[in-house]
């Protein structure tokens, strides 16, 4: 988004965001995985697409700041899928249905295959089918304890927040085993009323799952709202700072890093 104000930061009301409307895939960006291409979508707008952003093996992406009312075909509708990429910042995005879609499976975020260490951060889910949901092998080699982690997301109104897909011989599927740690909570805040699932993992391995146990939005319902998760409560407040443009804090990348 081009920035129409002097100020710095600039004040959000005076981006002059991009919008696609109506698409089947509003962004297909695919690679052969052989070329160190990448792309980045900052502050756009995807209104009533079955696909907001849909990528294959195009490591390095970004979608941040982004808003999606997602669309439907098929019997389904998807804001971000992700097939074979790692390095990416899913961050700070708005995962909504299109109001007036009819009734379908709609998907905020799907992970797979990444492969290697990655986080989804910071996202806003509302009213999904399965706002964050995983299939294939999304862990490093044979390291279950490096992989994808969900950090700091908010759901509200879905059917499931979290979903690995079910594990099916010979095929891989399964994430990070532990999210968050002792010293860093995941910082997750659950559907409160309505959910199937906060948190179901069909994956091979077992999830160990660090909340927050003086924040009651953040604790899963366990066991009837779990599946395959253990839970450890923590005395920890993750305060979930922005990756991006906040000067009051000191985690801020640097304009190569971003």
């Amino acid at each position: 988004a081009i920035c129409n104000s002097q100020q710095y930061p600039c004040p959000e009301e005076d981006y002059d965001r991009c919008t696609f409307t109506g698409f089947y895939s509003a962004i297909n960006a695919v690679n052969d995985g052989g070329v160190p291409l990448t792309f980045s979508v900052n502050r756009a707008d995807f209104v009533d697409n079955a696909y907001g952003v849909k990528t294959r093996e195009m490591n390095n992406a970004s979608v941040l700041f982004s808003d999606f009312e997602i669309g439907y075909l098929w019997y389904c509708g998807a804001g971000i899928y992700s097939d074979d990429v790692t390095g990416f910042a899913f961050e700070e995005n708005n995962f909504n249905k299109y109001t007036g879609g009819p009734q379908g499976n709609y998907f905020g975020i799907i992970i797979n295959n990444s492969n290697a260490v990655n986080e989804v951060y910071r996202n806003n889910f509302n009213g999904m089918s399965y706002a964050n949901f995983s299939d294939g092998k999304n862990w490093r080699d044979d390291y279950r304890y490096e992989g994808l982690a969900y950090y700091c997301n908010e759901n509200t109104n879905n059917y499931a927040d979290f979903y690995v897909n079910d594990y099916e011989y010979p095929d891989h599927s399964g994430i990070q085993s532990e999210q968050g740690n002792d010293n860093y909570t995941a910082g997750n805040t659950f559907t409160q009323s309505g959910a199937t699932w906060h948190f179901y993992n069909g994956g091979e391995h077992l999830v160990q799952y660090f909340y927050n146990q003086n924040a009651s939005y953040e604790i899963p319902d366990y066991p009837d709202k779990t599946y395959h998760v253990a839970i450890t409560a923590e005395n920890d407040d993750n305060t979930c700072p922005s990756h991006y443009g906040e000067p009051q804090w000191d985690l801020i990348l640097s304009a190569q890093q971003r």
